[in-house]
């Protein structure tokens, strides 16, 4: 998909919408967050709600 439509794309995932950021700097830019625009509630709340409720 990086071939077709670049560093940043659109998917379908797991059965929801997700963006894909591809290279190192758009690693750092996610993992280290340091403006705090990510949010990995927001990422994985729907999935590890399902794995683990209330957990």
């Amino acid at each position: 998909m990086r071939e077709t439509y670049g560093q940043v794309f659109r998917m379908n995932s797991f059965g929801s919408r997700s963006v894909a950021l591809i290279g190192p700097e758009a690693n750092e830019l996610v993992l280290f967050d340091r403006e705090k625009i990510f949010s990995s509630e927001q990422g994985w709340g729907s999935i590890l709600d399902q794995l683990f409720p209330r957990g």
